[in-house]
């Protein structure tokens, strides 16, 4: 190295390292650092050239080694090793590599030796996932991140945490015996190295150790044999085919295979190739006679290689696909046998010296009894060079816009000016309880283009949340009823809306729950007045009956509530008391209202009641108006005088159920709930006649608005609220420029009143359930038969259904069955309908026709599984998992919103009812690839 660095140096001199290179080392060390940052900013390459450059003295001392040095600047360590040039494209070849190796080799093990900065281990990971959840969802079984160094693989936990319930992570000397350092020898089915084992002292010797990690076998590809197969000749003759294909079976398994017909075959243990829907369809229609024999060959034979073509992806014959959804039945009842189905290309001949070494090399594998069924796809296509194998993949509900709108967590409000939204109803959710950043404007499903009788609609302009912001922080917001009064204008009314009916008591008129506001009067205040004196005029006269010169006690009495109740009791010649959490609170009261300072206590302990007494020389107060909860309502009775009324306004301890003594009411004092929502509901003409008396007194200007109107954005008027730090009405203003977060609008189904709608069985649960949402033009085919003849509503409805409506259709939707994918014991039949669906929807997409099938397993309350006993049980034990109703009816709203043409084949299937691998457990089906 150092005489390379004196050659170096005598070629700069010398001006034979570049024209002029002799003055380099001339240069003042602030143009050298110029150059340095420049060169570094190129690329991670050149930035690492200029740290080891700069570093290159300590180096060649042996004061330090350059792995040290590189990993005291760790950043630079792993954004090198990420972004290496060229490494990108590797990595990306990488990845394709490792989702084409999890296809074909489920849920496999997998080694990285040699794992460092994790470079490689990001995209291997991220290859092998599943849809959206690639977390939860993943391809792969087990992944063991290894280094020879210690020091990366806190890193490597850090850096990959997300996947840490997969992976594991230990050191690896490769150069060393694997076994002895607690590795278990042929265990992984792939192992991944990147740029470590060339630096290895023997490589033959590193990868001796690497083989005897790999479990043992080859993963040859049927495609590479493809294309070392002769072209077939035009005109060969079937029954020549056959003498082909028997001596190919022969050098392939020692097995000379004999050719008759379905009637002559006996099984006698001997395993059968079956032919007969390579040229047409058998089990679609098949007779009593084929009937039995297909059922002695499937029951008696040691198992039976099905041969079709064009039966199942990019399906040209649907009718043929039936017997995929027979033998993934007979694998679950028959668990000793092996039976397997090869899907032929429908676009070539039938017979070619192609198709020929793909039924030998299939037939060869599936019969090899020293190859575990677990590592055996017994479902294959063929289709031009490629080989198909079929996959599960796994799909949230929110990818597929069928996510149930009950359920809007995983959606990210956009800000948006409050007036944008004018076209459709919104209205303000919070999805995390107590958590006032999760507050969004979300669309209120209850409104739309047709208005109830006795409704209203009114464009709001300003909310009053006053006390009832608190209830943004609990589960009860419902029944909060937050923004209960509003302002505004009155956009549409409903037919009912005179009071001619006295059945109905909750008609509105204009000055009942819905009044009109002076000319002169903001909206700002308007939105101030209802529930505050409506609640105080009807819990003070209504309920509690005050007379002349009876006391009262306010509590919270600076809250909008507490005003109107002290306005309106002063001018009848009422004493009034008080109280309030804070002294800026007390002096406002004294100050405004001109109460007594000894008149004005704390709520923030039970001195109050003592107090009262005090004041009144141990008689008490005629009425309190409370807002208090636990001791301190409990002292609020005590400070009532004989015949004293208490008014709860709060409901706080009664909605929790809350124990109170009984002789605190003694000498017939009384205790009064008012709960204004429940007036508003049941009794419209109280409501009418108390604000009406209302607005004479503010007509009459002897009440005016609270004081100290506080006008704030959503979540700092409801933060507000909970702090408790105001006086008066909070309100809520909403300008059509104010920003708001608003929920991405899902688009809804708009229902055809002009159209018709056809729902084709589906007479259960299911069926009912989908009468009830009441869909609008288009086909939902829902058959449902369990007996032998189970295919006929599937196979012959489903196509009635296609010929009778063919093109004319917005959508056509199949309601398939799990069954079909996974299979059922004792109902092979059904299963096969299922297939059939799946493949037919294919059919159709292929067409440019709208198709899906939806395979749904067991539907919680309304299908058949849960409605007949014990179905549901051993449902679950085979791996099902049960669906709400809401979610299924998500998936086919998706289905009806965007119906497919043309798409991808595999998009035309939505299989649902499965839970993740882990969860399911040891459940036959999920042996099989």
């Amino acid at each position: 190295m150092y005489e390379w660095l004196l050659h170096q140096q005598s070629l700069a001199a010398n001006d034979e390292m570049a024209p002029r290179s002799s003055s380099w080392a001339r240069a003042k060390p602030g143009i050298k650092q110029r150059l340095w940052d420049q060169v570094a900013a190129a690329s991670v390459n050149r930035e690492m050239l200029v740290y080891i450059g700069k570093n290159l003295l300590g180096i060649m001392r042996k004061q330090i080694t350059p792995l040290e040095l590189i990993m005291m600047e760790g950043k630079l360590l792993y954004k090198y090793y990420e972004k290496l040039l060229r490494m990108n494209r590797s990595f990306d070849q990488l990845g394709q590599i490792v989702q084409a190796f999890s296809h074909a080799c489920p849920r496999p093990k997998v080694l990285e030796i040699g794992g460092g900065t994790g470079s490689a281990t990001g995209p291997t990971l991220r290859a092998m996932s599943s849809g959206d959840d690639k977390v939860h969802n993943p391809r792969l079984s087990r992944y063991d991140f290894t280094d020879v160094s210690s020091g990366f693989l806190e890193a490597a936990h850090d850096k990959f945490s997300q996947w840490a319930h997969l992976m594991t992570f230990k050191t690896l000397d490769i150069e060393n015996d694997p076994e002895e350092q607690g590795f278990e020898v042929e265990s992984y089915d792939l192992i991944i190295a990147c740029q470590v084992l060339h630096a290895t002292k023997d490589m033959t010797h590193t990868l001796t150790n690497v083989h005897k990690l790999l479990k043992p076998g080859e993963n040859s590809s049927w495609s590479r044999q493809l294309r070392t197969l002769p072209r077939s000749r035009p005109n060969t003759p079937p029954q020549e085919w056959l003498t082909h294909l028997r001596r190919s079976i022969l050098s392939k398994t020692g097995v000379e295979p004999s050719v008759m017909s379905l009637s002559e075959f006996v099984p006698d243990g001997k395993a059968a190739i079956f032919l007969a829907e390579i040229e047409a369809p058998m089990l679609d229609g098949i007779d009593a006679t084929s009937f039995d024999a297909t059922k002695r060959i499937l029951n008696d034979s040691k198992g039976r290689l099905w041969l079709s073509r064009g039966a199942s992806v990019k399906s040209a014959f649907p009718e043929r696909a039936l017997h995929i959804g027979l033998l993934r039945t007979r694998r679950l009842e028959d668990t000793f046998k092996r039976y397997a189905a090869l899907d032929l290309d429908d676009m070539g001949p039938a017979w070619s010296k192609s198709s020929i070494g793909h039924i030998a090399n299939c037939f060869a594998t599936v019969f090899n009894y020293a190859t575990k069924k677990s590592t055996i796809d017994f479902e294959v296509a063929v289709r031009g060079e490629d080989l198909l194998l079929p996959r599960v993949t796994a799909e949230n509900l929110e990818s597929m816009d069928a996510q149930p709108n009950s359920n809007l967590n995983h959606l990210d409000p956009e800000p948006q000016p409050f007036g944008t939204s004018h076209d459709r109803s919104l209205r303000l959710d919070i999805r995390t309880p107590g958590d006032l950043d999760s507050m969004a404007f979300i669309e209120d499903e209850a409104t739309g283009d047709h208005l109830e009788a006795d409704f209203v609609e009114i464009e709001a302009k300003v909310f009053d949340i006053n006390s009832r912001g608190e209830a943004f922080t609990t589960e009860k917001l419902g029944d909060a009823l937050v923004g209960f009064e509003c302002s505004g204008i009155v956009t549409r009314v409903g037919s009912g809306t005179s009071d001619n009916n006295t059945q109905i008591s909750h008609n509105f008129k204009v000055g009942d729950r819905v009044f009109k506001i002076p000319d002169d009067m903001s909206f700002e205040t308007g939105a101030s007045i209802p529930i505050a004196f409506f609640t105080a005029y009807y819990s003070v006269f209504d309920k509690a009956r005050l007379e002349k010169d009876e006391r009262v006690l306010i509590h919270s009495a600076g809250s909008g509530n507490g005003q109107a109740a002290i306005m309106l009791v002063q001018p009848i010649g009422a004493e009034v008391f008080a109280t309030a959490d804070s002294q800026g609170k007390r002096d406002f009261l004294k100050d405004t209202y001109a109460i007594r300072e000894d008149h004005i206590f704390s709520s923030s302990n039970v001195s109050f009641a003592e107090g009262v007494r005090a004041a009144t020389k141990g008689y008490g107060v005629d009425i309190v108006l409370n807002t208090l909860t636990g001791e301190l309502l409990h002292a609020s009775c005590e400070a009532l005088a004989p015949l004293g009324r208490l008014v709860d306004i709060s409901k706080h301890d009664i909605q929790r159920n809350t124990r109170m003594e009984m002789k605190v009411f003694d000498s017939a004092k009384s205790f009064i709930s008012v709960d204004v929502a429940k007036v508003a509901e049941l009794q419209g003409k109280v409501v009418y006649r108390t604000l009406r008396k209302c607005l004479d007194l503010f007509e009459a200007e002897r009440v005016r608005p609270a004081q100290l109107l506080h006008i704030y954005p959503v979540s700092r008027s409801v933060r507000v609220v909970q702090e408790r730090e105001y006086t008066g009405n909070i309100l809520v203003s909403m300008g059509a420029e104010d920003i708001v977060p608003v929920l991405p609008v899902k688009k809804g189904v708009r229902l055809k009143p002009d159209v018709s709608y056809l729902l084709a069985g589906g007479l259960g649960g299911i069926g009912r359930s989908l009468v009830r949402w009441f869909i609008a033009h288009g086909i939902i085919q829902a058959a449902m038969v369990l007996n032998s003849d189970a295919t006929r509503p599937k196979v012959l409805g489903t196509r009635n259904l296609h010929t009778a409506f063919n093109s004319n259709l917005d959508y056509f939707i199949m309601l398939s069955s799990l069954t079909g994918v996974v299979g059922n014991a004792s109902q092979g039949n059904y299963a096969a309908g299922g297939s059939f669906q799946d493949a037919f929807a294919s059919w159709r997409t292929s067409q440019g026709l709208p198709t899906i099938s939806i395979n749904l397993g067991t539907v919680k309350s309304i299908s058949y599984v849960t409605e007949t006993e014990g179905v549901a049980a051993r449902m679950e034990r085979a791996g099902y998992v049960p669906q709400e109703e809401e979610e299924v009816l998500g998936l086919i709203e998706a289905a009806i919103r965007t119906p497919l043409r043309q798409s991808p084949p595999l998009q035309s299937q939505v299989i649902t009812g499965i839970g993740p691998y882990d969860d399911v457990g040891d459940i036959l089906w999920r042996e099989e690839p």
